[in-house]
């Protein structure tokens, strides 16, 4: 917000709607018209800027995922009693980022193994347990769905501030 030159209470109020769409239907995808009318209305970026801004951000942008699907991983190394050493985690690291940027806007829940497994392969830890958290991973992806659609909208707001 404050690269983007937005009043957070502003930016706050514009992003609700969009947040409120991301977090009924776990995908930012579905968020992405409030977000684009958000965009474009209460945080006046134009008409132009958002429409092609917006669309990329929710296509690759998934600023939660990396860190989050990282997390279960780590979480289920724990449970086995494997210790990563930093190789592991460097290369988990990677392996998280790529698989974001690949992965698809719908509800992580499809995409669970997709996104868990080749980093818990990269890092040595055992993939069985991952079906255990299938039964509960939509309570973090509704967090992990708001919080995209957060970053994408601040993304947008300061992409669109730059002068070009």
């Amino acid at each position: 917000v404050v690269f983007g030159r937005q009043p957070l209470g502003r930016f706050a109020r514009a992003a609700l709607p969009a947040q409120s769409i991301g977090l009924s239907t776990q995908s930012s995808l579905a968020a992405l018209p409030a977000m684009i009318d958000a965009a474009r209305g209460p945080l006046d970026l134009g008409e132009e800027k958002p429409a092609i801004i917006l669309p990329m951000a929710v296509a690759l942008m998934r600023a939660t995922s990396p860190a989050a699907n990282l997390g279960i991983v780590l979480y289920v190394a724990m449970l086995a009693g494997v210790t990563p050493g930093l190789t592991a985690m460097i290369a988990g690291t990677l392996v998280a980022a790529v698989i974001s940027l690949a992965s698809v806007s719908i509800p992580s829940t499809v995409t669970f193994f997709i996104t868990t497994v080749p980093i818990a392969l990269a890092m040595g830890v055992p993939i069985a347990p991952l079906a255990l958290f299938v039964a509960v991973e939509q309570i973090p992806d509704l967090l992990r769905t708001v919080g995209n659609v957060t970053y994408d909208l601040a993304a947008t707001t300061v992409a669109a501030r730059r002068r070009g």
